[in-house]
């Protein structure tokens, strides 16, 4: 056997050269290093990020739960200021944009502001739609923005993709059948309401409108419950309670004649309480407190009703018929005057015909105010003008005349042309 030799390392002098191996092991373990690092990289700016989210989601649910708390209150200018920040936090979420345009639109409504509220609002209304075009709650919102703007016919189309896009949401069958009431094409607005009330029997906006309905059959102890229903509902804001608590203090005194009229006054005090600044409860409060022998704070209260909502001819005309039942005839002249001049912009009057009936019976109010100050050139005019609008009025006019009102026209031929035959 001839024996092997193994090569061994060369030395120079004693340090022993060694060959250099480079281990594929040794490698592998700098690149994964590499690798850990790059993913740790990653993994650390995820964290950064959802707790960044995190962080925006928190705020932006604080936004929206104190923008609820104000908008039940009553505060729209507090709820338009927390909804305006959560937005900019968080763009295009419907839950944000829907009541952000429906506290606008709130706003509007209750001060008179309703087509500034809409311009306000329309930059939220093009990004809700460019969002999520098919979503209930901001379709409702864009509907209630046109529709307390006057614009009905817009409303009514956005009140119907609510109900294609949602056929078992009673808000939206709720706003299709006020609109059309607005558009006065009643029969189907009242299949809608009742629609409505089917889908949520507390619905306290479609329990207004069963008040309403049972009121226009004279069922006055049947509305007064559902308005009373309407206000204890849970959850409900304060404009509707103040407005529901509102309608049940009017029922309450038409009830009996004035038999419940203590009744009716603490529901008008309530009202006022809930929403201080909702003209319509402040106006009926005023009335009653009048009606109960308090007129000089009755006229006060009527006054911050005008004040809150210029736009409401009825306030105008209540405080118009105290001034003359008082035989101040400048003052009642005065918001008779204004009466007739706010009720073509006035909301509150569901229908063009009806707006109508109330300018006609305003115009004749104030010829008869006229007639009673001794101021009979101003009266024939505003009369010719009130038949024309509403002929059925002769029939007051019959009366009057009857009772020694307008007597100094008797022979005067435009007047015997006025006069029922």
């Amino acid at each position: 056997m001839s024996e092997t030799n193994i090569p061994t390392p060369k030395s120079s002098g004693n340090q022993t050269q060694k060959t250099e191996i480079k281990s594929p092991v040794n490698s592998n373990l700098f690149t994964n290093k590499k690798v850990l690092f790059f993913f740790g990289i990653i993994i650390l700016i995820l964290i950064i990020t959802v707790s960044v989210l995190a962080g925006k989601n928190s705020q932006v649910s604080s936004l929206k739960s104190q923008a609820q708390e104000a908008y039940n209150s009553g505060d729209y200018k507090t709820t338009i200021a927390k909804l305006t920040k959560a937005s900019q936090i968080k763009k295009g979420d419907p839950t944000i944009l829907a009541p952000l345009i429906q506290a606008y639109s709130a706003e509007g409504n209750i001060s008179g502001g309703e087509s500034e509220s809409l311009q306000a609002s329309q930059a939220y209304i093009t990004e809700a739609l460019q969002t999520d075009s098919q979503n209930v709650d901001s379709l409702i919102a864009i509907g209630y923005a046109y529709e307390t703007a006057g614009q009905y016919d817009t409303a009514l189309t956005y009140y119907q993709k609510a109900t294609n896009v949602a056929p078992a949401s009673s808000e939206a069958w709720f706003h299709l059948g006020h609109v059309l009431e607005f558009l006065g094409i009643l029969n189907q607005a009242n299949s809608d309401f009742n629609k409505a009330l089917s889908l949520d029997p507390n619905n306290p906006q479609a329990l207004m409108e069963k008040g309403n309905m049972l009121l226009s059959n004279n069922d006055l102890q049947g509305s007064y419950q559902a308005f009373l229903q309407a206000s204890k509902e849970k959850g409900i804001d304060a404009q509707t309670q103040a407005d529901a608590l509102t309608a049940a203090s009017v029922v309450r005194r038409m009830q009996n004649n004035f038999e419940f009229m203590s009744d009716s006054l603490a529901l008008s005090q309530q009202a006022v309480k809930t929403d201080p600044s909702f003209s319509p409860a402040l106006s009926n409060y005023g009335l009653n407190l009048i009606l109960t022998g308090d007129p000089a704070d009755g006229a006060n209260y009527l006054k911050k009703s005008i004040a809150a909502n210029p736009k409401i001819s009825g306030n105008y005309n209540i405080l118009a018929q105290h001034y003359l039942v008082t035989k101040d005839f400048p003052d009642a002249i005065s918001y008779y005057k204004q009466a007739v001049s706010a009720v073509d912009n006035d909301n509150t009057i569901p229908s063009p015909g009806a707006k109508i009936i109330s300018k006609s019976s305003y115009e004749y109010s104030l010829a008869k105010t006229y007639d009673l100050s001794g101021q009979s050139n101003q009266v024939l005019p505003l009369l010719k003008s009130a038949v024309q609008l509403n002929p059925q009025i002769d029939q007051e006019l019959k009366y009057d005349f009857s009772h020694g009102v307008f007597t100094d026209f008797g022979s005067n031929q435009d007047f015997v042309f006025l006069m029922p035959k």
